[in-house]
């Protein structure tokens, strides 16, 4: 429990009434101590009387951004530069044909999908049917466990057969 000293506090009429605008329904003692601690957390003083307060910030916010431009200019730069030269950009351009030729031709199954009028509740259906055809065909109850440890013991022959009705059966 805090200990409460009896102590006086002169203070101006003025600043009476300021403290008492502001500190609204709390008690002085109170007020006053989140006031001291404000000061702590943010490491301000009342002495340091600045007219524009996010002045501090603007300077801290244009150090960031120094930095950030320097970074690129010494680090990014040389990277990019060492990329180009070394010819690995003609690799990531062979790869962004590729992945342009993939995004077209998905763009035409789509537009195909569009264009049957299969509703969403076929689609949905069909989905659910996977759904039950996975839930049946990874039924933990089929298969037998192994010797050691909890692992189950499924022939390779089961997954060709799974994959090849999914295949048949759900694929475009």
């Amino acid at each position: 429990m805090e200990e409460y000293l009896d102590r006086h506090i002169r203070i101006s009429t003025r600043t009476k009434f300021r403290l008492d605008e502001v500190k609204k329904d709390m008690s002085y003692n109170a007020y006053i101590s989140e006031m001291l601690d404000y000061f702590e957390v943010t490491c301000t003083s009342p002495k340091l009387k600045i007219k524009n307060p996010t002045a501090r910030l603007e300077k801290r916010i244009e150090d960031l951004i120094k930095i950030v431009k320097c970074q690129e200019k010494d680090i990014l730069r040389p990277l990019l530069d060492n990329s180009f030269s070394s010819g690995s950009m003609s690799k990531n351009n062979e790869q962004l044909v590729r992945l342009a030729n993939e995004n077209k031709s998905l763009k035409e199954v789509l537009q195909r999908y569009k264009q049957s009028g299969e509703s969403p509740d076929v689609y949905k259906r069909k989905l659910d049917s996977l759904i039950n055809l996975i839930n049946l065909f990874c039924d933990k109850s089929q298969f037998r466990k192994a010797t050691f440890g909890n692992d189950l013991l499924v022939p390779e022959s089961y997954f060709e057969k799974f994959l090849d009705k999914i295949k048949s059966d759900y694929v475009l």
